[in-house]
């Protein structure tokens, strides 16, 4: 059985040692990495490359505001759930559209954290219910006729799906053996068909239509 090596941070003890034990009882994860100082925490990071870092980024201050970017540069290819004690809707939109996979809060049941890893790991997005509740309360969909999936080809629902389910533009032409060119015209026309604005949107927009699945 293959192991999904983790990376945790999180500097409150109680919720550290918590997460720390579900962890190491389950016998398909690995925790390669448990850091809550900065410095520390990418000097380590970019030794282990995980497959997964869980981040309590709104509650620990000594993490920069561009963290998630300077993650994604020492270890492009770990997948990020953020552990989240903030209501604010534009915070978190701000991370999903800057890479994070998953959101947990410090109420979370071990079993959805476990369903947490083993979604993300897997390709997929999970968002808790308290999370998801904030996240889909004012989407910035103009709610009217034109703003309909109808308005796409086969091909740009193709393309939003794998949009909201967190693929590159690499990644799509590849999956739908089209150029990157071609991608990028279906990704305009989307936005232009459904009169978004934002890549956060763009996921709303597919979640709310049920174009994206695992997402609790």
């Amino acid at each position: 059985m293959k192991s999904t090596d983790i990376f945790l941070s999180d500097h409150q003890e109680l919720t550290n040692v918590g997460l720390v034990n579900l962890i190491r009882k389950e016998k398909d994860l690995s925790l390669v990495g448990n850091e809550s100082d900065w410095t520390s925490f990418i000097s380590t990071l970019e030794q282990t490359q995980p497959n997964l870092i869980i981040c309590d980024y709104f509650e620990n201050e000594s993490f920069p505001t561009d963290f998630l970017e300077r993650i994604k540069k020492v270890s492009p290819n770990s997948y990020i759930i953020i552990v989240t004690a903030d209501s604010s809707e534009k915070q978190i939109h701000g991370l999903i559209s800057r890479g994070a996979r998953g959101f947990l809060t410090k109420s979370c049941s071990g079993e959805e954290i476990l369903s947490s890893i083993r979604a993300v790991t897997d390709g997929n997005r999970f968002f808790c219910p308290t999370v998801l509740d904030i996240i889909v309360r004012k989407p910035d969909v103009e709610e009217n006729q034109e703003s309909s999936i109808a308005n796409l080809s086969q091909r740009e629902s193709e393309v939003l799906k794998l949009i909201a389910e967190g693929y590159s533009t690499q990644q799509i032409s590849e999956e739908l053996h089209v150029s990157i060119h071609t991608i990028n015209s279906h990704r305009k026309n989307i936005y232009k068909k459904l009169k978004l604005k934002k890549p956060r949107d763009l996921i709303l927009f597919a979640m709310n239509q049920g174009l994206v699945s695992d997402m609790n």
